[in-house]
């Protein structure tokens, strides 16, 4: 009799514990894992429509993001179709280094793409010497989305891809001390609005902008606690190459990411700053501090920047391990369902004829544990920018501009599309 005692109370710990994970993962809810079971392609190219098939997906809507600013021949020139906030610097007489789309700024230092997907890039420029931190105007060089009703969320995912002139001017301290902001979240259309939001690439810290030839750009600590992960962030200059920021900011803190494409560096989860309880808009860039007799030549780059309100997004990396992926994409979905999603492909920085590997991340930053592998197919010729198999007057004439700036044509691979221009185009 007491042996069947035992065994009976062995039985109804064993149903609670089952009851108990029902409750906690569910039959199908929200703890699911994400699964991709397959997609509607066997290879991909850039810009393809593609349908991922799976199961914990869960919900988004809309499926599109606030902000895709491909910055690609085929993406707006106008600034209010997705900057339509307060755009910054402000200052007058200077209207030649006003925030605007450019493709090569300033002409005697031409800042080539973060790769040959992109065509142009958002740049803003302050020339003016003696523009302190306490002048706004002619400190900040901002971009803001500010949509129809504001931001409505306390969540922001944000990527794009960042350059700083080389001949930025550094801060030797007589400013008060180091200081580049990133990113903010604004009360209303404009930038510095108050009370400010804002956030700089650092653990809480603000940065430390070493002169070009150093190989990094660091952060200074400013006594903030394990919350942010415990330790500073460092990565390559952005003053000699561009590096692909990515941000996740809620009500309980951020995170940044950074990478060059070749090395990935990424904070810890920090507490110190969370995201307002009143956003409205979403500025890209911000203010920053140098000498106030040299302030010449500075400049700053952003492109391809995808903004949106959750974290429910598709991504694109080079490693099945998403935390080992150093080029990392967002895809631009257009329909979303918990077993579904149709996006469009951004291959970005990922080259062709490798192998990619998607993730599906829900509305909670949860994603699938291994990525789902994709073909990347032979993409059109280096000089079809759109990628529509056909190379056209503009498209032969950027090439060319390539070829005699050496950036990464050379005079065969010019010849080679003349000819097929000659031809009618086609290849």
């Amino acid at each position: 009799m007491v042996y069947w005692r035992k065994v009976l109370r062995m039985k109804k710990s064993v149903l609670f514990l089952l009851v108990a994970s029902m409750v906690v993962v569910g039959f199908g809810g929200a703890g699911k894992a994400q699964i991709i079971s397959g997609i509607n392609a066997s290879s991909i190219s850039h810009k393809d429509s593609i349908t991922l098939s799976g199961s914990g997906f869960g919900i988004k809507n809309p499926a599109a993001p606030r902000v895709w600013d491909a910055c690609d021949d085929g993406s707006t020139n106008d600034l209010n179709t997705y900057w339509n906030g307060q755009n910054w610097p402000l200052v007058a007489g200077d209207e030649d280094n006003l925030p605007d789309y450019r493709t090569s700024y300033p002409i005697s230092n031409p800042m080539f793409m973060p790769h040959n997907r992109i065509t142009k890039y958002l740049s803003g420029g302050v020339t003016t010497a003696g523009g302190g931190w306490e002048n706004g105007a002619a400190a900040a060089i901002a971009f803001t989305h500010c949509p129809s009703g504001g931001w409505n969320t306390r969540k922001v995912f944000a990527m794009w891809y960042y350059r700083i002139a080389p001949t930025y001017s550094i801060d030797d301290g007589t400013m008060g001390g180091h200081n580049m902001k990133e990113f903010a979240s604004n009360p209303g259309c404009g930038y510095l609005d108050t009370p400010q939001n804002y956030l700089d690439h650092c653990n809480g810290g603000t940065p430390v902008m070493n002169n070009p030839s150093n190989a990094e750009l660091k952060c200074m600590p400013s006594g903030y606690g394990s919350s942010c992960g415990g330790g500073q962030l460092f990565y390559n200059n952005p003053m000699l190459s561009w590096q692909h920021m990515e941000l996740e900011f809620d009500a309980t803190g951020y995170r940044w990411s950074v990478s060059d494409g070749i090395d990935i560096s990424a904070s810890g989860w920090c507490g110190e700053k969370v995201l307002r309880e009143d956003p409205y808009s979403m500025s890209i860039g911000g203010f920053s501090r140098w000498p106030y007799t040299n302030a010449f030549g500075n400049y700053r780059y952003f492109a391809a920047v995808y903004l949106d309100d959750t974290y429910s997004r598709v991504m694109m990396g080079n490693n099945p391990d998403w935390d080992n992926c150093t080029i990392r994409e967002p895809q631009i979905p257009s329909t979303w369902s918990d077993s579904s999603i149709t996006c469009s492909v951004n291959l970005g920085a990922l080259p062709d004829n490798s192998t990619a590997y998607l993730f599906v991340f829900d509305a909670d930053n949860n994603h699938n544990g291994v990525g789902y592998p994709i073909t990347v197919g032979e993409g059109g010729h280096k000089a079809d920018l759109n990628d529509d198999g056909v190379i056209d007057m503009p498209e032969l004439i950027s090439y060319i501009t390539r070829w005699k700036a050496s950036d990464g044509v050379t005079r065969a691979e010019v010849l080679d599309a003349r000819e097929i221009w000659f031809t009618g185009g086609v290849y």
